[in-house]
């Protein structure tokens, strides 16, 4: 439900929606509701809805800027949406849900066709900021507002009704809770189900898949043993699988020419499946049918734990991870694939490292491009995050046993395993995949005292705001506190913007400023 206190009109009339009246926007914006802004006379009305001209021209709101003020406030007037008159800052559109925000999701048959259900106008043939004429609050929390010269409805009033806990739908996740190796082991058996109680789909069932939202990796054990269709029944009970080339299933055995690392006794470092897929899995199931081999220890780390440790300690190599993508590619049996992620997706614009999802997957990675100018940063800021993940203290390590069946979200836990001795015992794990569509809306399902008693839903920045306060307390100890070397690596990228990370310069500044010897950086 949206705060009164920000639905107050001003001076009896009607106002912006968020009418704070302090400094900054807020300010800005209660200016606006005493002298609105005029409608935008460039574009030509393309609405037939209606050709009402009742609300007379209202002058613009302007400003008198000194040169002074020019200079000091130029890189805040780049663009249009950042100019003096219009200033509203993100955090602000996405917290106090503005009146552009609001007006551009009415969801009316004028601006929603009700038999496709696609918008009829685009964003941008709105004002800037939408002129509220009255907004009524209801005693069930939804809300009326009236818009005032609207360009939808040709330059007329535009009502629109908005159900209570508006917008709530848009933004809010499932909750994610950070770990290392000990928090994880505190709170493991809230991580384990039985097999009978997760078909069931009971209460246990909601449990577990509460405690796959909160860490991103739950155990499913008594899992019927030999049955090779049992991996489809686990995942089923989210939804549909997700096929790939692989198959609906697929088998992870040790073979000969293998076509997938997997598929063989090496090592396999910590990484995400398919992130060459234009749209990756969500969820990996791997259900243990056999593991008699000597070794074959199974590893996860939860990477935006240690996305959000290096945003909260150094923000340079945190923003270098956001902005320098890294290619991924297959190219096998005629399965040709190739897409490009950052090693953090983050929110746009986010300095506090609020994380979406990292993307992380060594054995699939393309080559840079030829000239090679994003690689210098990268490799500072990639080293630094696999330094993170990689940390005995961050890794859970875990033999399967037959009869149990691992279930992790693909987009944040990495998953590696340790060498295996297949002359020694048999090893056979079958998987499936599940996608982010289907396991969103899984959640939807869940009973509303389910909800509540795991406080299942959040956004992602009150989410960061309590993952910062994990971390920070997580890089005052002394496993992860920051040595010098770390410490001039982010210093560097701090000073990327000078250019002294391209290219033939590359080698020759990392040496100075890191040392020759440098044995993390691998120099």
């Amino acid at each position: 439900m949206l705060s009164r206190s920000l639905l107050l009109p001003v001076n009896g009339a009607g106002g912006r929606l968020f009418a704070s009246s302090g400094s900054g926007a807020g300010r800005v914006c209660c200016a606006s509701a005493i002298r609105p802004l005029a409608a935008a006379t460039s574009l030509v009305p393309r609405r037939l809805y209606s050709e009402s001209t009742s609300a007379k021209p209202r002058r613009g709101f302007t400003k008198s800027v000194s040169l002074h003020e020019r200079k000091h406030n130029a890189g805040a007037s780049r663009d249009e949406h950042t100019r003096l008159e219009n200033m509203v800052s993100a955090k602000q559109v996405t917290r106090r849900r503005p009146n552009l925000w609001l007006r551009d999701i009415c969801q009316c048959e004028k601006c929603v066709d009700p038999h496709s259900g696609q918008k009829s106008f685009a964003t941008t043939e709105l004002d800037f900021l939408p002129y509220a004429k009255s907004v009524q609050v209801h005693d069930d929390g939804s809300l009326t507002v009236i818009w005032g010269n609207d360009p939808v409805s040709g330059g007329g009033d535009h009502t629109s009704v908005y159900p209570p806990g508006v917008g709530d739908g848009y933004f809010k996740f499932p909750r994610r809770d950070l770990w290392d190796r000990k928090m994880f082991e505190r709170e493991r058996q809230q991580c384990r189900v039985s097999y009978k109680d997760w078909v069931a789909g009971g209460s246990e069932f909601w449990g577990a898949m509460a405690a796959l939202s909160a860490k991103g990796l739950i155990f499913v054990y008594d899992v019927p043993q030999g049955d090779e269709q049992a991996v489809e029944r686990i995942g089923k009970q989210i939804g549909s699988l997700q096929e790939t080339f692989y198959g609906r299933t697929w088998d992870v055995v040790s073979k000969p020419q293998a076509e997938n690392v997997a598929y063989t006794n090496q090592f396999l470092g910590l990484h995400q499946d398919l992130l060459y897929y234009p749209d990756p899995p969500r969820i990996q199931l791997l259900h243990c049918l056999a593991n008699e081999c000597e070794g074959g220890e199974s590893l996860f780390s939860d990477g935006v734990f240690a996305a959000t440790l290096i945003g909260v300690r150094r923000e340079a190599t945190f923003q270098t991870l956001v902005s320098h993508p890294t290619a991924y590619h297959y190219n096998k049996n005629g399965n040709v694939y190739y897409a490009e992620r950052p090693v953090v997706q983050a929110r746009p614009g986010s300095q506090n490292s609020v994380v979406d999802n990292v993307w992380w997957s060594p054995p699939f990675q393309a080559p840079f491009p030829i000239d090679g100018s994003d690689m210098g940063p990268w490799y500072l800021a990639a080293k630094q995050f696999q330094v993170e993940i990689e940390r005995p203290e961050h890794m859970v390590e875990y033999r399967l046993q037959p009869g149990e069946c691992v279930v992790f979200d693909n987009w944040r836990v990495l998953h590696g395993r340790r060498q295996f001795n297949s002359s020694s015992g048999r090893r056979h794990l079958k998987g499936t995949y599940i996608d982010d569509k289907t396991y969103r809306a899984k959640f939807d399902d869940m009973p509303s005292p389910l909800v509540r008693q795991h406080k299942l839903w959040t956004d992602r920045y009150a989410e960061s705001k309590q993952n910062r306060r994990v971390a920070n307390y997580a890089s005052q100890l002394d496993q992860y506190l920051v040595d010098p070397k770390t410490k001039k690596a982010n210093d560097l990228l701090s000073a990327d913007r000078k250019g002294t990370l391209y290219r033939r310069s590359t080698p020759g500044h990392l040496r100075r400023l890191l040392g020759e010897d440098h044995p993390s950086l691998g120099l």
